[in-house]
């Protein structure tokens, strides 16, 4: 047993390694799914024998959706006989978000480690960052020493560090949480009165936002958005700090995908204008009317609109994914998507509402505010579930830490009352 758990964690980091030298090539994409999925299985196993109880979801209206949208996916994947990669991604998914809700109700400490470990590595990686940055500095785009070990990665500019921290990369995505969970510790520290402690969070912030701004802007600029509407919310009275944080937190979300122009899905190579945006709005709707109710199938949205137009795309970025998803799972697929959003946006904020002590608000907000800015920042990136979205699951992960807070605290104010009647 022990051999085999050690085989299963080097095929994990061996996986990740891949995904993170050859981000953009199709045969290891699904690598780390495949492989985290193996893993995520073997913890759940773990936990059942350990605390003698097996994971369960809650009968709330999100996840139904969530039940839902993952059959859609399934029954999508048998009619139309595609994107079968995807289907590993999506049970990847789903088993991830089962087991981190199970594992954050169950211990008060278990989101403070969570949050602990996003901040601690992204300290780590900034100074890996910095140092990849500093080697590059000294060659030319493209002739880097480390691009010339690790082949010639490179997305938008020709540094090592940009592909190493893209935001659809792992360790990108980290690094852009990780900075809204180091302003956590940051106020968690100064609320407690720790000073020194909440000096050197705060440093570190600045640290692992400098070197997301030089690996990706777009990244970088969520992150300090999110950052700057926490730290808004934190000095400001609790209702009226939440209702600052979401509201810039949606504004520099909708910023950045008006910069990024989020309606370009793909530029078609002959016309890369306007014309050619509105050329693939017309011919995906045009998809959707002819399989309004199973859809193109899972990541057919570039074949299907090629087989329309008889000829070829250029495909730069996936932008909009609630438009892609109505593309390739049918006006149903949508539905239920935007059903979850909701009811997931709307137990979120419930549970802020609930929550009358500092330490979880804190872990409320921080998990509330990069979910709100992640709603509309995937008007520019893959689907959850879809492709290789680490952004998604790491989210769905908080989300699962946010809704089981509330049910710790009910539990304590439980035990308090039958003391109280024993007295």
């Amino acid at each position: 047993m022990r051999s085999l758990r050690l085989w299963v964690y080097v095929l994990l980091w061996a996986s990740i390694l891949a995904s993170v030298l050859y981000p953009f090539q199709s045969p290891v994409r699904y690598v780390p799914c495949a492989v985290a999925m193996v893993l995520i299985l073997q913890l759940w196993i773990l936990y059942s024998t350990k605390f003698k109880r097996h994971a369960v979801l809650p009968k709330t209206s999100a996840n139904w959706a969530l039940f839902c949208y993952l059959g859609l996916i399934i029954i999508t994947v048998l009619l139309t006989r595609k994107g079968i990669a995807y289907l590993g991604t999506s049970l990847t998914f789903f088993v991830g978000y089962v087991f981190m809700y199970n594992f954050f109700k169950d211990s008060d400490n278990n989101k403070f480690t969570f949050v602990k470990a996003l901040h601690t590595f992204g300290i780590i990686f900034s100074v890996l960052g910095i140092t990849f940055l500093l080697i590059d500095l000294n060659y030319p785009p493209g002739s880097a020493p480390l691009q010339q070990i690790f082949g010639n990665v490179k997305f938008g500019n020709e540094i090592f560090i940009s592909s190493l921290f893209h935001n659809e990369n792992l360790l990108g995505t980290l690094l852009m949480f990780s900075i809204p969970a180091t302003l956590t510790l940051y106020f968690i520290n100064k609320d407690k009165g720790k000073m020194r402690k909440a000096r050197y969070y705060l440093m570190a912030a600045l640290l692992q936002l400098v070197v997301l701004w030089k690996a990706n802007g777009r990244a970088a600029l969520l992150a300090t958005g999110i950052s700057g509407a926490y730290i808004a919310s934190a000095y400001a009275r609790r209702k009226a700090g939440l209702i600052v944080f979401i509201t810039v937190t949606l504004v520099i979300a909708l910023t950045i995908s008006l910069e990024r122009s989020s309606f370009e899905l793909i530029t078609v190579t002959r016309d890369p204008g306007m014309r050619g945006r509105l050329i693939i709005w017309v011919e995906g709707i045009e998809l959707v009317k002819r399989s309004p109710l199973v859809g193109a199938g899972l990541g057919e949205t570039k074949d299907a609109i090629e087989r329309l137009l008889h000829q070829p795309l250029k495909v730069q970025t996936m932008h909009n994914s609630y438009f892609r998803i109505a593309v390739e799972l049918g006006i149903p697929g949508l539905v239920v998507y935007l059903w979850f959003l909701v009811a997931i946006l709307r137990e979120g904020l419930l549970k802020i509402r609930r929550v009358g002590y500092q330490s979880n608000e804190r872990y409320l907000n921080f998990a509330m505010g990069l979910f709100i800015g992640n709603l509309i920042y995937e008007l520019l990136e893959a689907p959850i579930f879809g492709g290789f979205s680490f952004q998604s699951f790491f989210l769905l992960c908080i989300i699962a830490m946010t809704l089981s807070i509330d049910g710790k605290r009910n539990n304590v104010n439980a035990k308090k009352s039958l003391f109280l009647c024993k007295g």
